[in-house]
């Protein structure tokens, strides 16, 4: 699967023949069809796999902590590591959208449905505003955005551990909190 996102983020979905992939993989031709039908099933399965990844991930990074922001914070910072350890992930994903849009959606929504859940929550937990439906969902859009932009422009600003520089985190979270706080 990472030979495919290797491939398909340097020469895009079109590029990522069945040849191509085993020759990358290093396996042969007839292996790939004990996994996989063709391209398009390998390329669902692989937006699926890292979307997963994305969240254990960023799941994994969140301390102990109830505090909205304290949790975001960490939360900001591992997509940063995420990407840096990931690199293909933000093509692959703009790829899926034209692709795989049915893996592309179920990227979409799962992780939605998660920035929906935590504001609501927030929002109950007195730590943020009560944000009413379409709040939520703008809100819910600027912060995937935000990584997203961040993700693609910034690669400057992510050291060598994948570490996002802290000023950068000041600024998101000085954001959210003029858009979250009474």
């Amino acid at each position: 699967m990472e030979a495919t996102a290797l491939i398909i983020a340097e020469s895009g979905f079109s590029a990522a023949t069945i040849s191509r992939i085993t020759d990358r993989a290093g396996i042969a031709l007839g292996t790939f069809y004990n996994y996989f039908d063709s391209p398009e099933v390998i390329f669902a399965e692989l937006v699926v796999d890292y979307g997963r990844r994305l969240r254990d991930s960023v799941r994994a990074a969140l301390p102990d902590s109830d505090d909205f922001f304290v949790r975001e914070e960490a939360a900001f910072s591992a997509w940063f590591r995420f990407l840096h350890q990931h690199p293909f992930f933000l093509k692959v994903l703009n790829e899926a959208e034209i692709f795989s849009p049915k893996a592309f959606e179920a990227y979409f929504e799962a992780i939605t449905q998660g920035y929906r859940n935590v504001l609501v929550q927030a929002g109950a937990a007195g730590q943020i505003r009560r944000l009413n439906a379409l709040e939520i969902e703008a809100i819910t859009l600027m912060l995937m955005a935000q990584r997203s932009f961040y993700g693609l422009r910034l690669n400057s600003a992510i050291d060598r551990k994948g570490n996002i520089d802290k000023r950068i985190v000041a600024i998101y979270l000085d954001l959210l909190r003029r858009v979250l706080l009474p």
